[in-house]
């Protein structure tokens, strides 16, 4: 069940988590699965090649894009009666249409994500776009989780700039406001971040 504080804060400041929402056998299934898939090669519809040689870690695992096209553990897990019932709940009822899933390797030394919109990149129309985004490994400061901006899925989607490259992987960010604070996402593995935008 979903209980009153996270509806709040994701109806406020544009996020929740649900803690704990997939128990530790669900986790290791996955990232094993995930790992074994993307060692494995590539697949259709990779953003970027697999270059096992290459010193840069992003290279050695790239992302994965859109693999419940083919892959049916993704299906499921895009298609999972928790993340449904989460995601309908905090749409106040309304059910939600699943379009992408993407998963992201970060090992040691890699780059992260520049801040960013993700209704930049979809451009959902009517609506917004809302991610499920679950921790496979502990996320914290030191290992650079996932950060919010409490309040931004009030804002419009803004105009880019350039992002530092030696930090990020995208070339682009948006510049925030002085007064918007970055608010990491402190997750274990099995907890699931709901967030706007």
């Amino acid at each position: 069940m979903i209980d009153d504080g996270a509806r709040r804060s994701f109806e406020d400041q544009g996020y929740a988590v649900a803690r704990g929402l997939f128990d530790p056998e669900e986790t290791a299934f996955l990232t094993d699965h995930f790992t074994r898939l993307r060692e494995a090669g590539a697949y259709p519809g990779d953003v970027v090649g697999v270059e096992p040689t290459s010193n840069d870690p992003l290279k050695k695992y790239p992302r994965m894009i859109h693999m419940h096209r083919w892959d049916a553990v993704a299906l499921d897990w895009l298609l999972e009666p928790r993340l449904a019932h989460w995601l309908t709940s905090l749409l106040g009822g309304t059910e939600p249409f699943a379009v992408q899933t993407m998963l992201y390797f970060k090992p040691p030394g890699a780059r992260g994500q520049a801040v960013h919109q993700d209704q930049y990149y979809l451009r959902v129309k009517p609506g917004t776009c809302i991610a499920a985004w679950m921790a496979l490994d502990p996320c914290d400061r030191e290992n650079g989780c996932l950060e919010v901006v409490s309040g931004s899925h009030e804002w419009p989607v803004l105009c880019t700039i350039g992002a530092d490259t030696s930090e990020s992987f995208t070339d682009i960010t948006v510049p925030l406001p002085e007064d918007a604070e970055l608010v990491p996402a402190l997750m274990d593995p099995g907890d699931v971040l709901f967030f706007k935008r």
